[in-house]
């Protein structure tokens, strides 16, 4: 069962060269170099899920880290689906809430939900809310 991911966030200006440069890698394509001690970079798709797609959500994945050099700003968008076994999906935003600005981020959605959970940051915290009906 697949689990799609969908973000448009802004990065903090201070984030670590380090984080970025791992995320640059994962929408490169590239074999990011992780701090292996958060559990996010000990799931087991890790490294490519920002580029995962399926038939059962839009058929083509898309990640990419904007850098803005007039204003400093770095943003984040991605849409992706993957299976979600291992957690990753909730491992990556807490991996990410560090460096995250406020505000609201996008949202994930399992493949039998009607309904997504929205993905908000604040404060360096990942905050979720499972639309009903």
């Amino acid at each position: 069962m697949y689990t799609e991911l969908v973000l448009n966030l802004s990065l903090y200006p201070n984030a670590p060269p380090a984080a970025l440069d791992v995320l640059r890698a994962m929408t490169k394509g590239q074999e990011p170099v992780p701090d292996r001690d958060h559990p996010f970079f000990k799931t087991e798709r890790w490294s490519w899920m920002l580029r995962c797609s399926s038939h059962y959500f839009v058929p083509e994945a898309y990640a990419k880290l904007i850098t803005q050099s007039y204003c400093d700003s770095v943003h984040l968008s991605v849409r992706c689906d993957l299976k979600n076994y291992s957690g990753e999906i909730q491992e990556f935003l807490e991996w990410l809430a560090p460096i995250a600005e406020d505000g609201f981020a996008g949202y994930y959605r399992y493949e039998e939900d009607d309904h997504p959970t929205l993905v908000y940051f604040e404060k360096g915290t990942v905050k979720v809310r499972k639309l009903e009906n």
